[in-house]
C-alpha cells in the first residue's frame, strides 16, 4: 500500500525518512563560521497523469553556523526537478537520468507571506530541458535571509509554486523498472548561498521520490 497525503522530510531510501536536511558549506574560514542553507519541498506523495495546477512548495532556509548564523544570506540559483531516475544525492538530476516531459511547473511561482520573501514573484524558467530542470528567479536575482538566530520566519523563503502531471515517468526510479503503473520519481532541489559580510559561499540540497499513476 502506498502512502497518500504529504511528506516533508529527505528520504534516504524508499520508505525511511530522516527529519534532517541536506546541508553544504563552503570550504574556508574558521570551521565554526560556515554558510549553508536547508532545502525541503512539498509536494503529494501521489499524483496522477492528467492533473493540472497542483500545489507544492519550495522552502530555503539559513542553515549557516558559528558566526555566521548571526548573519544574513542571499540566496540564488534555486532550482528543482520534478522527475528523475537516479535516485541519488543531488541538487540536479545526473546526466543520462532524465524524465523530460513528465511535469510542466508553472511560471510565476509566489513567496509565501510571513517568510522573507512574502510576496515575491519568481519567474520559472526552464534551464535544462532534457531533464525539466527549472529555475526560480526572484526580480533582484536573489533573496535575502534573515540570521539562522532571528526571528521565526525571516530566516526562511518559502516559494508556492503549481505544476502539471503530463505523463507517466518511463521508469521507475527506485526498482529500475520500465513501463510500470505507478511509478516512482526522484525529485532534486537545490540552492546557492552567499554571505554579504564575509563574501562567503555555501549551498543546500535535497531529495526524495514520490508516486505517479497513470
Amino acid at each position: 500500500m502506498f502512502m497518500t497525503g504529504k511528506m516533508r522530510w529527505r528520504a534516504l531510501g524508499w520508505g525511511f525518512p530522516a527529519a534532517l536536511f541536506a546541508v553544504t558549506f563552503a570550504a574556508g574560514g574558521p570551521a565554526v563560521a560556515r554558510v549553508g542553507l536547508a532545502v525541503d519541498f512539498d509536494v503529494p506523495s501521489v499524483v496522477q497523469v492528467g492533473q493540472a495546477g497542483v500545489n507544492g512548495t519550495l522552502t530555503i532556509m539559513n542553515a549557516s553556523t558559528g558566526a555566521q548564523a548571526n548573519g544574513t544570506a542571499e540566496v540564488s540559483d534555486i532550482t528543482l526537478t520534478l522527475a528523475c531516475r537516479a535516485n541519488v544525492v543531488s541538487a540536479a538530476c545526473p546526466l543520462g537520468a532524465e524524465e523530460p516531459g513528465a511535469f510542466v511547473i508553472d511560471s510565476p511561482a509566489i513567496g509565501r507571506t510571513g517568510t522573507a520573501c512574502a510576496g515575491t514573484v519568481f519567474k520559472v524558467n526552464v534551464i535544462d530541458p532534457p531533464a525539466g530542470e527549472v529555475m526560480f528567479t526572484p526580480p533582484e536575482g536573489f533573496v535575502r535571509l534573515g540570521p539562522r538566530n532571528g526571528a521565526s520566519g525571516e530566516s526562511e523563503c518559502v516559494i508556492d509554486f503549481t505544476f502539471n502531471v503530463n505523463a507517466l515517468p518511463a521508469q521507475d526510479s527506485v526498482s529500475g523498472a520500465v513501463g510500470g503503473n505507478p511509478a516512482r520519481t526522484t525529485v532534486h532541489a537545490g540552492a546557492a548561498a552567499r554571505a554579504p559580510d564575509s563574501d562567503r559561499g555555501g549551498s543546500g540540497a535535497n531529495w526524495r521520490t514520490f508516486m505517479v499513476l497513470r
